[in-house]
């Protein structure tokens, strides 16, 4: 069955998200030295991971992990996109790309 049609569960928590994220972008930006920024309590500047995307130049990459509860009907909205994004231009390397990585719905 071609990827698109498969649905994998959510972790159930914010930390084996986010670790699963960690994986995920580590690879897929070939750099073994990507890394979780800061911890939990810690202001982040609205990045969870970074990294450089050797797919586009080296260029430093962010991802803001966002784990929503489905059972719960929580969905990622426009205005906290926004907040994030906002918050993201403080960060230091500057950021090419944000990505927000969520276990919300897609539509």
């Amino acid at each position: 069955m071609p990827l698109p049609y498969v649905q994998i569960a959510p972790p159930k928590s914010w930390e084996a998200f986010e670790d699963l994220c960690h994986a995920l972008y580590q690879a897929a930006w070939q750099d073994d030295n990507a890394q979780k920024h800061g911890r939990p309590g810690q202001a982040q500047s609205g990045v969870d991971i970074f990294g450089q995307n050797h797919q586009h130049g080296g260029r430093w990459w962010g991802v803001q992990c966002k784990r929503k509860r489905l059972a719960l009907g929580s969905r990622l909205t426009q205005k906290e996109f926004d907040a994030e994004l906002a918050e993201s231009a403080a960060f230091d390397p500057p950021l090419a790309c944000l990505i927000i990585a969520t276990t919300s719905p897609s539509d």
